[in-house]
């Protein structure tokens, strides 16, 4: 390998080292000192300016289930996500398909949140519940829905991120409509460095 140092006018100078085998290229010297970035290099996540996404992950569940629990329970949505950063923020964006059923007259309701299964911790930021207002007969409702959290733990490592449902004021709860694909219901999540 070889190197030349090139003195500055009044002062201080600048080495550059090429490889044992080059091809033709032209670099342009910046004013400060520093690593020049190639289309080869990479930027260390720890660098990255705040609300740059460090990383991403989204599954999707397409079967049907069924509960009748009035306490929280897996709705076997869940994603699986390995935190690069300590100090930045997991955003975790869920759609379920969510139906609360009553085969009588009265209210249908269920609740839904985003867990955090690997720290046995529910995400407060957000929760929902449902409601279907009594018409006289049998009432369901039914339909996507938006739950999103911000999780501010630091540390890396594996999580595990679910939403989970309960029923309120039901026959029963579902999430997607059936065992036929017909539905889906996603989770996403961004890693965002701060």
């Amino acid at each position: 390998m070889s190197s030349v140092i090139i003195a500055g006018n009044t002062s201080g100078s600048v080495t550059l080292s090429a490889p044992d085998v080059a091809g033709t290229t032209t670099l342009t010297l910046p004013s400060t000192s520093g690593n020049v970035l190639t289309s080869a290099s990479s930027v260390a996540t720890s660098q990255l300016p705040a609300g740059s996404v460090i990383g991403f992950g989204q599954t999707y569940l397409t079967t049907q289930k069924v509960t009748t629990s009035s306490t929280y329970v897996t709705t076997g949505l869940e994603i699986t996500y390995t935190k690069k950063v300590s100090s930045s923020y997991v955003l975790v964006l869920a759609t379920p398909t969510l139906q609360a059923y009553r085969t009588s007259a009265g209210n249908a309701q269920l609740s839904a949140r985003i867990y955090d299964s690997t720290n046995s911790r529910e995400i407060y930021d957000f929760k929902m519940v449902w409601r279907s207002y009594d018409s006289g007969n049998a009432n369901l409702v039914s339909g996507p829905c938006t739950l999103q959290a911000v999780d501010t733990n630091s540390g890396t490592g594996s999580r595990t991120y679910r939403v989970d449902f309960k029923m309120i004021d039901a026959s029963d709860i579902r999430i997607n409509l059936d065992n036929n694909g017909d539905t889906a219901s996603s989770i996403t999540v961004w890693e965002i460095a701060q």
